[in-house]
């Protein structure tokens, strides 16, 4: 059953993500094939570093700091309902260095972003899909992904630093599944509305 969600995943998201451009005039048209059936009114990407917490690097021994464990780069679309609801899907990257492990997560995203002030909100998400480790045979599990953030709001563009919490659900080395903290941005383009 896995051998099959992995090339039927992957040929939904090359072919939601590309597309075919013609020049018509001074602008520039852009043709989705999968439009017809998924017509998407929000495309997300999501850019996160992991850190880890180093008791021995600060010359104070009472005194440790955090470092940079990876990076995780996601990006997804779907729909929203007047910027306080949106529900898709995403993918991505994360590399975790400690662990040597890159994984490429499909999951669904439900992001609930409340007004806090004229243009500023904060943003709540939640993911779970299935991860997949690439270059280590079929390790694959769960992927769960909580993020909470402060955003502009303005215009068609909506950017919010975040905190994550990744978890991949699979054995790596002595761990029985791995858990990752992480400071993040978020950039969410809207697209306009059919009048």
């Amino acid at each position: 059953m896995r051998k099959i969600k992995l090339p039927f995943i992957f040929f939904v998201l090359i072919f939601a993500f590309t597309g075919f451009a013609q020049s018509k005039g001074d602008s520039l048209q852009v043709f989705n094939p999968l439009n017809q059936w998924i017509n998407s009114n929000y495309r997300q990407i999501d850019f996160a570093i992991p850190l880890v917490y180093d008791p021995d690097s600060s010359e104070d021994s009472n005194l440790g700091s955090l470092l940079p464990a990876g990076a995780n780069l996601n990006i997804g679309f779907g729909y929203q309902y007047k910027k306080l609801v949106g529900l898709g899907i995403h993918t991505g990257i994360n590399a975790h260095w400690n662990e040597q492990l890159v994984s490429l997560p499909v999951y669904g995203n439900f992001r609930f972003s409340p007004k806090i002030q004229e243009h500023s909100a904060l943003v709540f998400q939640v993911g779970y899909g299935e991860a997949f480790a690439l270059g280590r045979g079929d390790l694959n599990g769960d992927y769960k992904k909580i993020s909470l953030g402060y955003a502009n709001t303005k215009d068609a563009l909506f950017g919010s630093i975040n905190i994550e919490f990744n978890e991949l659900d699979f054995p790596i080395h002595d761990r029985e599944r791995l858990r990752s903290f992480a400071l993040g941005v978020t950039i969410v383009l809207f697209r306009p509305s059919k009048q």
